[in-house]
């Protein structure tokens, strides 16, 4: 059954069907959340979630990816449920990872791992760095921040980013003791 097929699509974006001879089959406003650059889960988006963990993952990547925006019934059930990351194996993990990293919006991504709960699980060595301040950083930005501003300047060449990334995750540890810095 086509109907119940689409029900567990994990995006309305891509819970769109083609019949030959006929217009698209879009029974969840899918073609309207395109024109209005929206993520949003398929009916129920806990459910969605439930069915597949990867989807919180997979929906900051397209926001990522497509400059869309993810709408607050999804951004809640992303929240409510990120220790479900946990069940997904980390080769999943990564091919989504990698894609965030490499999009145009990965600050963007990034900020939505930490908010949602995300980064915790999937790269809790990062998601450290947040709130903490040095003297040299733009007023109100945290190491967080100052990572991904480093990240985000630089070609999208996997390899390059991954190793700002982990080296400068790597500096937190070996902060020299004199240096000002302030967690909050």
């Amino acid at each position: 059954n086509l109907l119940e097929d689409l029900k567990h699509r994990d995006f309305t974006i891509n819970a769109l069907a083609w019949r030959e001879g006929e217009e698209v089959i879009d029974c969840f406003n899918g073609l309207e959340d395109i024109k209005q650059k929206i993520i949003r889960g398929v009916e129920d988006p806990v459910e969605r979630i439930k069915e597949d963990p990867l989807r919180m993952l997979r929906a900051i990547r397209l926001a990522c990816e497509l400059d869309f925006k993810i709408e607050k019934a999804t951004l809640r059930a992303i929240e409510e449920n990120s220790p479900l990351i946990e069940k997904v194996s980390m080769e999943r993990i990564r091919d989504e990872f990698t894609k965030i990293l490499l999009s145009n919006f990965l600050r963007r991504g990034f900020k939505l791992l930490y908010r949602l709960g995300l980064l915790r699980f999937i790269m809790p060595e990062l998601q450290k760095c947040a709130g903490i301040y040095r003297e040299n950083f733009w007023e109100g930005e945290d190491l967080l921040e100052h990572i991904l501003d480093m990240v985000a300047s630089l070609p999208p060449d996997l390899n390059l980013r991954l190793s700002v990334l982990l080296y400068n995750i790597k500096s937190i540890s070996h902060l020299d003791e004199k240096e000002e810095i302030v967690v909050k």
